[in-house]
């Protein structure tokens, strides 16, 4: 099992209309906020980079699980407001599964995707029954 078993790919999505001088507080505030919020659930090399109206973040865990997903989702959801959306993408370094989470107007969308084995070799390591 990999040491850090879990990835995460985010964005905070900035509706077109904010402008440039209300875009960069927002932004910093965000990144802090998301930041503070990754630290507390022991997120490694949390990375941050801003293109246009969109902030991108990644970052790995030790631990893998939805409801790890879940809560985490839950607090960054705090911090969203009607300017601002957010995506977060978890993948399973063993490549079983991906978890989706979509932040928009305070609800949470949630989408799961369990990947298949890639033959017979990997069914056996992950312990899988033939079907």
């Amino acid at each position: 099992m990999p040491k850090n078993r879990t990835e995460l790919f985010g964005q905070l999505v900035y509706a077109p209309e904010i402008s440039y001088e209300d875009l960069l507080p927002l932004e910093e505030k965000l990144i802090a906020a998301v930041s503070e919020k990754l630290e507390a659930a022991k997120a490694k090399f949390v990375n941050f980079e801003s293109e246009g109206d969109r902030t991108f973040f990644q970052c790995v865990f030790n631990e893998f699980g939805e409801e790890f997903f879940a809560s985490l989702a839950a607090q960054i959801k705090k911090d969203m407001d009607a300017r601002c959306e957010c995506k977060l993408f978890f993948v399973d370094k063993e490549l079983v599964a991906a978890y989706f989470y979509a932040i928009n107007k305070g609800k949470l969308k949630v989408g799961k995707m369990p990947l298949p084995a890639a033959g017979p070799i990997d069914r056996a390591l992950r312990g899988e029954q033939e079907k």
